[in-house]
Formats: structure tokens, sequence, C-alpha cells
């Protein structure tokens, strides 16, 4: 059983003055992850039966089917199903400043829009083992599906003033 990570992510950031009294300037970022597991990786479960095992216990019978130890181990993981995740995030903020009177009046500003965008794919079926020489069971009563996607954006502005002025002599 593979389980696979990839991230993948970039930022960037420029600014410019178009006036000497005038700047912008953008940062932007993105983030991508995808894990790919088995299904058994996806239920925090999966890790209190090896914990529990024998460590004299057999996984296999004689002719290769699992023992109900072994199931609950290492068949689980191999032929339990599978589950994969695909995560994406992406922010991007302008920024302005103007000044209208130089050092002291200046109006600043920002804009920012973040967006989340989570996809979960996963399933889950019996896995078969050996109790005795000709009874076969299953692991687990019923195949699952399950997919979710979860989609969130955000925006955010702000503008304001600010003023500097010193009214006393230093």
């Amino acid at each position: 059983a593979t389980d696979t990570y990839k991230k993948y992510n970039f930022l960037g950031k420029v600014g410019l003055n178009i006036k000497d009294w005038w700047s912008i300037s953008n940062s932007t970022s993105y983030v991508n992850n995808t894990y790919d597991r088995p299904y058994a990786l996806s239920s925090d479960s999966w890790y209190f039966y090896p914990t529990t095992m024998g460590t004299l216990e057999v996984p296999y019978t004689p002719d290769g089917h699992y023992t109900s130890g072994g199931v609950q181990t290492i068949g689980t993981l191999i032929d339990g199903g599978r589950s994969k995740s695909i995560n994406s995030n992406y922010q991007t903020q302008f920024e302005t400043n103007i000044d209208i009177i130089k050092d002291v009046l200046s109006v600043k500003g920002n804009f920012s829009y973040y967006r989340m965008d989570n996809l979960l794919r996963s399933y889950n079926i019996p896995v078969s083992y050996m109790v005795g020489p000709t009874n076969i069971q299953n692991w687990g009563s019923n195949s699952t599906a399950y997919m979710s996607t979860q989609i969130s954006d955000q925006y955010y502005e702000d503008v304001y003033a600010n003023f500097h002025k010193t009214f006393a002599g230093k």
C-alpha cells in the first residue's frame, strides 16, 4: 500500500511607483496539495490494530489468505480502499498609497481575496480473511463511497487616511 503526498506553491510580489505621490503593489500566493492514501490511513482507528496485534500472530494463512489479525493490520491497508484529498488555496492582495499632501496626508487602500477549494474522494471495501480451513469472512460489513467538496471565498476591502502634523515646536 502506497501513499503519495504532493505539494506545490508559489508566491509573487510586485510594487510600482506610478507617480512620486502614488504607489500600488500586489502580493499573490497559491498552494496546492494532493494526498492519495489507503482508506485505512484516513481514520485514527487503524493505528489501534497494529499496537494490539500480538507479536507472534501470523498475518497470512499458508495458502495466502489474511488471518483475523492480518486483515485488521495489513489487509485493510492494502485491499481496503483508497482516499484522495486535493486542497487548493489562492490569495491575492492589492494595496495602494496616495500622498495627497506629502508627509502630511495620505490615503491608503487594500483589497484582498482568498479562495479555499477542498475535494475529498474515498471508498472502503470489506476484506476477506480465513477463520479455519474453509470459513471465509469479511472484515467490514459494507462497502462505502464518499465525496465532499468545500469551497470558500472571502473578500476584504479597506480604505483609510493617515494625517501627520506636529502643531507644537520641537
